[in-house]
């Protein structure tokens, strides 16, 4: 490469570092609750052998490249992901 050519192109380069960036800082995951009951779909309650028997359905929005604390939930969970991928370890 010439140098009449890398000089500009460093340049240009260095300028992008400048301007601002999203910070994943800023992005938060989103919960959005749709389901939350004691009771199935007849209406009836169900029951666990220990503690209050709970449905949740939510809605949960993790931006790109975010990464969740190491956690646990408090019962058997199923999840679907509609865009994207998510590695689980």
């Amino acid at each position: 490469m010439q140098i009449k050519t890398f000089i500009p192109f460093c340049f240009l380069f260095i300028g992008t570092l400048a301007l601002p960036q999203p910070s994943l800082a800023e992005e938060k995951i989103e919960v959005i609750p749709i389901i939350q009951s004691s009771k199935g779909l007849s209406g009836k309650n169900f029951n666990y052998l220990e503690g209050k028997p709970e449905l949740r359905l939510l809605k949960v929005k993790i931006p790109v490249g975010l990464k969740t604390p190491i956690h646990t939930h408090p019962s058997p969970m199923l999840i679907h992901v509609t865009r994207g991928r998510l590695k689980h370890v």
